[in-house]
């Protein structure tokens, strides 16, 4: 113990280890959890999304019908936007690793433990009607960016699945 405290004394006094102020600790920290919000917030929406466009295309009910709802379901899916929710859901993990709630646990309850926040979240987003307040809003304002996604994604109906009630 006394070769750790004595390595350490004289690194200091050689000027090797310098102080850092303590704002640059909090500074770290704000913007590391303020990282982790955004990031969190963007896989949540972007997988609610989802799970509202396969809903109103009815895309979402294609798999009971078999090998042909499947083969349907595969080709008319939204792939970038469930590719760009995969690629938040990496960095968000990669984010949250280097928390210490984190470090005692194995890499894959880590990553299961995000992915179940996630797909929670987006699930009881799916369950309220926030999509299509959003819709409306998107199509009475020409929000920009926003509303071609809303309106891109609702228009265009796979060939072959048609509307019921």
């Amino acid at each position: 113990m006394n070769t750790i405290k004595e390595n350490l004394i004289k690194k200091i006094q050689a000027g090797e280890i310098t102080m850092v102020p303590r704002w640059q600790f909090v500074l770290r920290a704000t913007l590391g959890v303020l990282g982790v919000l955004i990031v969190a917030v963007l896989a949540v929406y972007f997988l609610s999304f989802v799970l509202f466009t396969l809903n109103q295309s009815g895309l979402l009910f294609a798999p009971m019908f078999g090998w042909s709802g499947v083969m349907l379901f595969v080709m008319a899916s939204p792939w970038f936007i469930i590719l760009l929710t995969g690629l938040f859901l990496v960095v968000l993990y990669i984010l949250v690793s280097q928390y210490a709630f984190s470090y005692r646990q194995p890499l894959v309850y880590s990553l299961v433990g995000v992915v179940l926040v996630v797909v929670a979240v987006a699930s009881l987003i799916h369950q309220s009607n926030m999509h299509e307040r959003m819709r409306g809003f998107m199509e009475r304002h020409e929000v920009p960016g926003m509303s071609p996604l809303y309106r891109g994604s609702l228009d265009e109906r796979p060939e072959g699945v048609v509307a019921g009630r």
